[in-house]
């Protein structure tokens, strides 16, 4: 289904953010394509929660407003904050994860998608949203958008993981 994503974003003058943004704009697809057109340009993210309808979720409401009327768990710096933790590089069929690096298990990050998904997509229903987060709601790191045959990413993860050395150190 269509519609729109709920991101987290890493903070714009982070030294990560500058870094991950030239993996995504220009390092990781230079491997695949050379034409700048074929090339999906978007902000580093985790993605939240997607298929979200802007009409039915935020009728009349700014998307900040419907943001800030969500009932989300108190979290605390250094004690139960969301943390995102970069762990393996994959290569997968959906577009929007064609290369991306999944994220440690976190239970607040969990909680958080839970929270907003059962507002966002399954029209508050609670028991929904917590079967979608236990088997289908899977962080990730997207370092590539496209096309390309699952195969072809697959063959050039060793070389993606000498640039993201590089890159991240």
């Amino acid at each position: 289904m269509p519609g729109y994503s709920l991101w987290l974003v890493p903070h714009a003058s982070s030294p990560f953010t500058k870094t991950a943004q030239e993996l995504i704009s220009e390092t990781v697809p230079r491997i695949f394509v050379s034409d700048d057109s074929q090339i999906n340009h978007f902000p580093p993210h985790v993605t939240v929660t997607s298929d979200i309808d802007a009409t039915k979720v935020f009728g009349d409401k700014s998307p900040q407003a419907w943001l800030d009327s969500l009932q989300l768990p108190d979290f605390k710096a250094e004690h139960n904050e969301v943390v995102i933790e970069l762990e393996e590089l994959h290569a997968e069929e959906p577009f929007f994860r064609k290369c991306n690096i999944a994220t440690k298990a976190n239970a607040n990050l969990t909680k958080l998608a839970t929270v907003c998904r059962k507002d966002a997509v399954l029209g508050g229903d609670e028991a929904k949203a917590q079967a979608w987060a236990r088997s289908e709601y899977r962080p990730h790191f997207s370092l590539f958008y496209g096309d390309i045959p699952t195969q072809q990413v697959k063959s050039k993860l060793p070389l993606i993981e000498i640039k993201l050395g590089f890159a991240i150190g």
